[in-house]
């Protein structure tokens, strides 16, 4: 994924993720990747993954993999699901807007 991105000039960090190069965090049982939510920076992504399935003949579980989705506007949303056919997934955050106070911002990635 990191020469796709790196080839491209159309891929766009996660907020607060770009001085730090991250695009992904992984686990023992799973994968986070991380983007702006944006077509061209997902598509690059979807390269990258479709490249690793072609090479590895190792596919994502479509059941398992889920989307999350900051501020994206609607039509966006669709195109980007368009290419990756994950689930919607919501993340189960709360929290209250006062000055001061943390504040949950658009993506997984913040200062």
């Amino acid at each position: 994924m990191a020469r796709k991105i790196d080839q491209s000039h159309k891929f766009k960090y996660n907020k607060g993720c770009k001085e730090i190069q991250l695009t992904h965090l992984s686990f023992a049982d799973g994968l986070l990747i991380l983007s702006h939510g944006d077509y061209s920076s997902v598509k690059v992504i979807s390269d990258a993954l479709n490249e690793f399935i072609a090479s590895s003949g190792l596919k994502p579980n479509i059941g398992k993999s889920t989307i999350f989705f900051g501020s994206v506007d609607a039509g966006e949303k669709q195109r980007i699901l368009d290419i990756l056919h994950f689930s919607i997934g919501k993340l189960p955050v709360k929290y209250l807007a006062v000055n001061g106070w943390l504040q949950v911002q658009d993506g997984l990635c913040w200062k």
